[in-house]
């Protein structure tokens, strides 16, 4: 609620909603120029790529890389496995984002970049990262 313009922000995907559950972010500083002002945010996230590479490497270890439906879906159990577990590796980002003073306090709006790292680009690193390591793990076969 002391964040606006993420009105139509809902994570949906079977990875999404466990990450977003674990995203935390807190104000350090916000410089004012009368009621408005520039926040400096600390956001703190599950580190994705890591969590994914080290999903990866373990479901290829358990059943290699033959039945690509099934390491896919193995991969994503680990990885949601982890994220429900809270115990995980975090990664922490800084991000400028505008402030304006409310009855509250004050009220922070969305922006492209904390919206890119509150969403984890989930999607993207896991197929990114799959395509790394099976090229990893098909090389290192030859």
């Amino acid at each position: 609620n002391q964040i606006q313009g993420l009105d139509n922000y809902a994570p949906s995907g079977t990875l999404s909603k466990p990450f977003s559950d674990q995203v935390f972010y807190e104000v350090s500083d916000i410089s004012w120029n009368g009621s408005s002002g520039t926040a400096e945010v600390n956001v703190i996230t599950p580190d994705l790529e890591q969590i994914i590479t080290n999903s990866i490497q373990s479901s290829i270890a358990e059943c290699g890389t033959e039945d690509y439906k099934a390491l896919l879906d193995k991969v994503r159990e680990n990885v949601e496995s982890t994220l429900l577990s809270n115990d995980y590796p975090t990664s922490e980002h800084t991000v400028e984002m505008d402030a304006k003073q409310s009855n509250e306090g004050y009220l922070l709006s969305s922006n492209e970049e904390f919206e890119k790292i509150i969403s984890g680009n989930v999607e993207e690193i896991f197929f990114n990262a799959l395509t790394e390591e099976l090229a990893n793990e098909s090389s290192n076969k030859s």
